[in-house]
């Protein structure tokens, strides 16, 4: 998985075992973390189901 941040140039690669790998929950919230937007911006993905919904709720989850 690769996260982006358009404000900050800043990039992240995890290497997930597979779609169903919890860890990708915790690392999304530490880039967030490690850029300064665990408490605003916004989230964007591609189309495909698992990333669309793992930014739904992690969004869910900081009020975004």
């Amino acid at each position: 998985m690769v996260c982006a941040d358009s404000w900050s140039g800043a990039l992240h690669c995890i290497a997930l075992r597979s779609k169903a790998d919890t860890r990708k929950e915790a690392e999304l919230k530490k880039f967030l973390g490690a850029v300064g937007m665990l408490d605003k911006g916004v989230l964007r993905s591609d189309s495909e189901p698992v990333v669309s919904s793992l930014c739904k709720k992690i969004a869910s989850e900081l009020g975004s």
